[in-house]
């Protein structure tokens, strides 16, 4: 796997929620990077409820990182202490 294959989706908060790419074939530290910054919830986007789960994957499409709206970060078990609720 390439360093560089890291890619972050988030899904809107409507019914049926719509898929959005939102990076694609990234490093590791850029993806976290851009997904910290999206769930955080002073955000334009997170004020008006906009973002329902948020994913990164890898260049192999597992999940290696997921934040639910009314739970926080869920995945990876190691994290999910780290930040209950929304990032400040």
């Amino acid at each position: 796997m390439n360093e560089n294959e890291f890619s972050v989706y988030w899904y809107t908060a409507t019914e049926p929620p719509e898929q959005i790419e939102e990076l694609r074939f990234v490093s590791a530290e850029e993806a976290m990077k851009r997904a910290i910054d999206l769930i955080r919830p002073k955000r334009p986007i997170n004020v008006l409820g906009g973002i329902s789960r948020l994913i990164v994957t890898d260049g192999e499409d597992f999940c290696v990182f997921e934040w639910l709206k009314d739970q926080g970060i869920v995945f990876p078990p190691e994290c999910v202490n780290m930040m209950r609720k929304e990032p400040t």
